[in-house]
């Protein structure tokens, strides 16, 4: 018995500290289905942003939602990548957070959404010294979630590992200490 109220008391102890952070105002949410990759036919006007403003009044449910909610932007964050699956995500800011759950709640119970969730903060113990890892340099990282990886190792010298695919930049500060061969040209 005494083991098992120690295990609960554990068990609680460490799970508060879990306690999970979200950005004020902000609600991430997916509509169900594919789109056509740029169907909408918008240019991307810098290489570097990946989002599409949208314009509130072209999602009438959106607009029922949060009509006292003092929304600021609608946006899709990753609709430039050219991926379907991502072309369909949206983050929407407004300014009453009191609210927040009720807003959340209401669009969860849309047929059209496929999933809501408030926007957590994330935050990495380590920051590398990668000169070419900060700002909008390191998206790949935030897409593919990477970053975390430093949280659970940052390995050891002796171990080199490269993903390669089918272009290399080889004259990239990583690359140019060691000798490079292309096998697919022999050169």
């Amino acid at each position: 018995m005494r083991i098992f109220i120690l295990f609960c008391l554990v068990s609680s102890l460490s799970l508060s500290g879990l306690a999970q952070s979200f950005l004020p105002g902000v609600l991430m949410f997916q509509l169900k289905g594919d789109i056509q990759p740029n169907r909408l036919n918008q240019k991307q006007t810098d290489p570097n942003q990946f989002s599409l403003t949208e314009e509130l009044s072209n999602y009438p449910f959106l607009k029922t939602i949060f009509q006292d909610a003092g929304v600021t932007s609608l946006e899709r964050p990753s609709y430039f990548t050219m991926k379907s699956s991502l072309m369909n995500i949206y983050r929407i800011y407004f300014t009453d957070d009191s609210h927040i759950n009720s807003y959340l709640n209401q669009l969860q119970k849309v047929a059209d959404v496929l999933y809501a969730e408030k926007e957590p903060i994330y935050s990495t113990g380590f920051v590398p010294n990668d000169a070419s890892h900060t700002g909008t340099n390191k998206w790949y990282h935030t897409l593919v979630g990477s970053e975390s990886a430093w949280n659970i190792t940052q390995g050891r010298h002796q171990v080199k590992v490269a993903i390669v695919d089918n272009a290399v930049y080889s004259t990239h500060s990583d690359l140019t200490a060691f000798k490079q061969y292309d096998v697919a040209d022999n050169d």
